[in-house]
């Protein structure tokens, strides 16, 4: 979890739109956005897209500051990594799945 002190509800504003809306362009839902405006932790993987944002609107109307595609770009390579390490984790799982012995004691029949 980041550190640094970003002031989401400040973006929200000067993007002109609601926690809902807001919370839909990070792909989060809209109680977190709640959370990181009261100054909740905020995700390292979350940070450049606020800081995307904040530059962004210093250009740009507030209508054309989300741009979709570096979204999209940054999800796509979220994805890939969780992907990658959920990989390794099954591997791991496995190979230690492998170690555990198995039941060498014959079992005993139950009489009703």
């Amino acid at each position: 979890m980041s550190k640094k002190k970003i002031d989401v509800k400040k973006i929200r504003e000067k993007l002109g739109v609601s926690q809902e809306k807001f919370g839909e362009m990070l792909g989060v839902h809209y109680k977190t956005i709640q959370n990181y405006e009261k100054g909740g932790a905020i995700p390292d993987s979350k940070i450049p897209m606020f800081q995307k944002l904040l530059k962004g609107n210093e250009k740009q109307e507030p209508s054309q500051n989300f741009d979709l595609e570096t979204a999209v770009f940054d999800l796509q390579k979220s994805i890939k990594t969780l992907t990658a390490k959920i990989g390794r984790l099954e591997k791991k799982l496995a190979t230690e799945r492998k170690k555990i012995p198995t039941r060498s004691v014959p079992r005993t029949k139950k009489t009703a």
